[in-house]
């Protein structure tokens, strides 16, 4: 994918929610559904800032194509919720010239960091498994993109 436009955009990324099917398969199918990811990220803009956060495991699959796609990742131990909390601490990071914010989940949690930047006057974007974003984290969005049936991304990198 080419970058549509240069607008100047933050990405945050639950990577244990994004690639919850592809772990379950192999490494490559990991690599794979991550690139695609980052692919629909620098196609909507400029990163200006992106990180993921993930456990251990997947960190040091991705550790290699992340650094290239410029997502920076932070590693914890695997454990309920503890990546969206990583995450919304690291959303106060995001620079003030991103005009858009990304967030990569489908989870709840990020339906007030959302309402809180849409009013702030940024443009949020969800990217999201398809028929795993919460309705009001859909709903606090500008826009959703429903990431492909990640069962097809998993086959391809089999």
């Amino acid at each position: 994918m080419t970058t549509l436009q240069t607008t100047p955009l933050a990405a945050v990324l639950d990577l244990e929610n994004l690639l919850h099917t592809a772990r379950g398969v192999s490494p490559a199918a990991v690599r794979t559904q991550f690139l695609e990811i980052a692919a629909w990220v620098h196609a909507l803009g400029e990163v200006r800032y992106a990180v993921g956060c993930c456990d251990y495991w997947l960190a040091k699959i991705l550790a290699p194509v992340a650094a290239e796609a410029g997502v920076r990742i932070f590693p914890g131990p695997i454990g309920r919720d503890r990546a969206d909390g990583e995450l919304l601490r690291r959303a106060a990071d995001i620079p003030d010239s991103a005009e858009v914010l990304i967030v990569g989940s489908g989870d709840r949690a990020f339906a007030g960091l959302l309402a809180d930047q849409a009013l702030a006057g940024r443009r949020t974007v969800v990217i999201g498994r398809s028929r795993s974003i919460a309705t009001a984290l859909r709903a606090a969005a500008h826009h959703v993109i429903e990431l492909a049936d990640p069962a097809a991304a998993v086959r391809r990198a089999a």
